[in-house]
This record gives structure tokens, C-alpha cells and sequence, in this order.
């Protein structure tokens, strides 16, 4: 089965700037068989030098279609976590999302201006119907759209690729926070995460396909957990 994203995060694999981190063996893949065929959970983690940790995770289906990706910057650096989440059910397009919220100093200004770019080169249909949820953690300048079709989503996984580009060069240049500062951002960091755990969209599809205890296992000790880097 061709899965319309999971070659995203392959592709971190010969990325010159991410390196490929190990992840608890019970999180990096799940299978489970339906009526309906086959539904399958594919888990990476890749380390940005010393900035930061990105983590992915795909679900496919012949129905259903998702990629979740996140760039958590470790706290002691001035820079914006990524957050980019891809959705197609039942084979109509729902939703692409791309985001870099910066939670301290000033890397909220190169971030704006490279998203809003980015919006001028692949002019995107963007959406104002955002889940209350979206509006407390999105940055503003973020890309929210619900694309009319699936070839959209070409040109959100080119804009993906050209983030993935770009965080690099925001780390070479990103200044390290103060001691008081650092701390503040480890807690916005944390914040953030809760703030998804607690609300993401597919956590009652996730309770549902792989049970409530692996899926708050899964989502609790690590795509939403602190880095234990």
C-alpha cells in the first residue's frame, strides 16, 4: 500500500543535519489487523546537534492517513519549536498544518518571516475555522489549511522539506538563554506538550485503534515527553 506521507520521515534518514536517534522499542512500530485491513504506526526520532529533537510519527491505513512531526529546541536555545501535522480520512484531505511557535527571546522574528515565505511561494489556501484548542498554542503566522485536494498536499510536504532546511540555519545562528531564561522556556517547552497531549484530535481515534493504556504510554513517556537529552 502506498502511503501518501510516510516517505517524510524516511527521508530524515540521509538528512545532512539529523541523526537518527533510537526510541523505546514498544513506540516504533505498531500493527494491528481490522476488517478493514491492515493499520500500521511507524515511529522516528533525529537528533539536531546540540539544539534539539525531532520526532514523527506516521499512521497509515487504506483509509486513513497521518503524519504528526515535531522539533522540540532543547531550552537553552533561543528557537522555535516546529510542530506540522498532515491528515487525510477516508480518502478526502482534511487538514495540513505547519507552525514554528517560539516560547522565549526573539527567534519568533526570523520565523515569521521565513513562514510568511513560504505562504508567497507555495500560496496556500490558509483556513480560519481552527479547533478553540489550536488557537491557544498556534503563532500566528502559522499555515492552517484544508486543502481542496490531495496534490495540496505536495506542496505542504515541499514546504515541510524547506522547514527542515531551514531549522538548521536558525540553530547556526541562535543564541543561548540565560540561566533564568532557560528555565522559563523549559517550562513553556513543557507547557506546550501538555497542552497537546491533553487536547490533540486524534487521541480518541488512538484510544480506540491501539487501547488507552499503550496510546497515554506512547504519547506521555514520549511524543509528548521532555527530552531526555
Amino acid at each position: 500500500m502506498n502511503s501518501l506521507f510516510s516517505h517524510l520521515i524516511d527521508e530524515l534518514k540521509t538528512h545532512p543535519f539529523f541523526t537518527p536517534l533510537s526510541i523505546p522499542s514498544d513506540f516504533q512500530h505498531k500493527s494491528i489487523e481490522r476488517a478493514q485491513g491492515s493499520l500500521n504506526l511507524h515511529s522516528q526520532a533525529y537528533l539536531l546537534k546540540e539544539y534539539g529533537e525531532l520526532r514523527s510519527v506516521v499512521i497509515q491505513s487504506s483509509k486513513i492517513e497521518i503524519i504528526s512531526c515535531f522539533f522540540y529546541p532543547f531550552a537553552q536555545w533561543d528557537l522555535p519549536i516546529y510542530a506540522m501535522e498532515f491528515v487525510s480520512l477516508a480518502k478526502k484531505p482534511i487538514v495540513g498544518v505547519l507552525d514554528l511557535p517560539c516560547l522565549s527571546g526573539t527567534a519568533h522574528l526570523p520565523a515569521q518571516a521565513f513562514m510568511a515565505n513560504l505562504l508567497a511561494k507555495y500560496q496556500f489556501q490558509l483556513s480560519t475555522d481552527y479547533p478553540d484548542w489550536y488557537k491557544e498554542c498556534r503563532s500566528g503566522y502559522d499555515i492552517f489549511t484544508r486543502p481542496e485536494n490531495h496534490a495540496v498536499f505536495e506542496r505542504l510536504s515541499q514546504a515541510h522539506r524547506d522547514i527542515l532546511d531551514e531549522i538548521p540555519q536558525f540553530a547556526a545562528q541562535a543564541s543561548l538563554l540565560s540561566a533564568v531564561d532557560l528555565n522559563a522556556h523549559r517550562q513553556q517547552i513543557k507547557s506546550y506538550q501538555e497542552h497537546h497531549l491533553v487536547n490533540s484530535p486524534g487521541l480518541p481515534l488512538m484510544n480506540n485503534l491501539f487501547g488507552q493504556a499503550w496510546t497515554s504510554a506512547f504519547l506521555e513517556e514520549w511524543f509528548f515527553a521532555a527530552s531526555t537529552l
